[in-house]
This record gives C-alpha cells, structure tokens and sequence, in this order.
C-alpha cells in the first residue's frame, strides 16, 4: 500500500510508534534582533500604530520579508498594537501627574491583578505605572481605567 502525502515547507512528518503525525517545524529561538527577523520573517500579519495614532495592518501590498531597520515598531496583534499605544498615553499621563518623582524608597502601583485594576505598595523594585502616593494611584487607576485595560498585557 502506498499513502502520498503533501507536507508543507514548515511542517515535518514525525514518527510516534506506529503513527505518523505532521507537525510544525520548531524554529530555532533567536539570539539576536537580527535572526529574529531573519527566521520570523513574515510581516503580512502584523500590525503598527500609523503617525495618526491608528492602528493598522501591514497592507498585502507591503508584504515582504521583515527589515531589522524598519520594522522594530510592528506588532504581531491588533490586540497587543493597541495596548502598545494605551501603554504610550498611560506614561504620558503618569508623567503628568508625577513630574519629576523618581520612585526610591516606597511608592504604590498600579497594575491588573485577576482581570482587575489594583493598586499595591512597593519597596525595592519600579513599576510602568508607580506614583507617590496610594491615593495619587487610586485616583489615576479610576480616571484611566479603560486604558490600564487596553494596556494589561504589557502591564
């Protein structure tokens, strides 16, 4: 009996005991900017944020393998575009609530704990979104809210 069988270039066929399974080929983890962008270099999927602030996908005209120069700044989701530029305006307004506070000894920050936002107390290490006071994190958390949500996978 003969079975022919198609195998995409980035599949392999594996042997387990008495079956043959076909499976993605692992790619090797990269060690540097450029053989990531050497090995993942497919950018018809992704995303970046455009000079008015909208969030884009690479148009199917563009496609082309990934440039190490030119395309630092692409996203590999809409999701994670957009918490990109949340994460953007959310430093922005921290920045503007806090001045020139540099946290040193113990601040309260705000992060997502359980799908919510919270606030905690910390000593020794700095956050994206620490301020001086609990109350100052309390009412930022409050006012932002809707986007410490569009940011929490970076968060």
């Amino acid at each position: 009996m003969e079975v022919k069988i198609n195998i995409p270039d980035n599949c392999e066929l594996v042997k387990e005991r008495n079956t043959y399974i076909i499976k993605e080929k692992q790619k090797p983890l990269p060690k540097s900017w450029e053989e990531f962008c050497e090995t993942y270099s497919d950018i018809s999927n992704e995303y970046y944020v455009t000079s008015e602030s909208d969030i884009e996908r690479v148009p199917d005209r563009q496609s082309r393998n990934r440039h190490s120069e030119y395309d630092k700044s692409l996203c590999s989701t809409k999701e994670e575009a957009e918490a990109f530029l949340a994460l953007m305006q959310l430093r922005r307004l921290r920045n503007a609530w806090v001045g020139n506070w540099i946290p040193s000894e113990e601040y309260h920050s705000v992060y997502i704990s359980g799908g919510d936002v919270t606030v905690n107390r910390y000593y020794t290490m700095r956050d994206t979104l620490s301020f001086p006071t609990k109350t100052m994190a309390k009412d930022f958390a409050e006012c932002f809210k809707d986007l410490i949500l569009k940011a929490k996978i970076l968060l």
